[in-house]
């Protein structure tokens, strides 16, 4: 009876881990499904085409792929050839300031050209350097640095963000065809990966909201 109850238990678990192993490999099949939209940040269709650069069969977000290398390479050369001996805490905020202002050009609309767009980046990632190593450069404690550096960063971040998925939001649901991702052009490699791996088309749960917005556009 004993050694019954052990081989139910080995099988109950065997059963349990194979069923924790499909999880997993379903949870990697999606994430590989979706890297052309974690590499793009945007849908592959002309809405967003300005805000991608395309490299061979990958599309990148430039603000991501221009803007965060810019900034941590920034960063260190600034470090290396020790900034601060050459600009005060003032000049080196006051530069930040500038080069992050270059954000306005985004709701002036300006950035719809794609060079000025680049360029917009590469300044962003200038002042994110220059910001860092003026935090750096002021004469208070460590833990104070720290504070402000989550602070001030998260702040300015959290605004982006906030600003990167209303724009995405809006160009949605102007759309002829509102958030059909299931169908529309800008996820279509999406797609096509969801039938190469043979699983569930998840966008596919849009379709309900897709149908409130089409109704309500009938009536307004």
């Amino acid at each position: 009876m004993l050694f019954l109850n052990l081989m139910m238990i080995s099988e109950n678990f065997n059963h349990e881990k194979t069923k924790t192993n499909e999880k997993k490999f379903k949870f990697l099949l999606y994430f590989k499904s979706f890297i052309p939209l974690i590499l793009r940040h945007h849908p592959e269709c002309s809405q967003f085409k300005n805000h991608v650069l395309n490299i061979g069969k990958y599309g990148l977000c430039i603000g991501c792929f221009v803007g965060y290398p810019t900034a941590i390479l920034s960063a260190i050369i600034m470090g290396i050839i020790n900034i601060e001996t050459y600009l005060g805490t003032e000049i080196l905020f006051i530069l930040s300031v500038l080069f992050l202002g270059t954000y306005i050009l985004s709701p002036l609309n300006l950035t719809r050209w794609k060079k000025i767009k680049i360029a917009q980046k590469f300044c962003l990632g200038l002042g994110f350097a220059f910001l860092f190593w003026a935090i750096t450069s002021l004469s208070t404690s460590f833990v104070n640095k720290i504070f402000l550096y989550f602070g001030i960063f998260g702040t300015i971040f959290f605004l982006l963000n906030v600003q990167h998925a209303y724009s995405f939001y809006k160009s949605c649901k102007k759309c002829e065809t509102p958030f059909a991702w299931s169908k529309c052009d800008g996820f279509k490699s999406i797609r096509e990966n969801f039938e190469k791996y043979e699983i569930n088309n998840i966008l596919n749960s849009f379709n309900q909201k897709t149908k409130n917005l089409m109704d309500e556009r009938k009536f307004n």
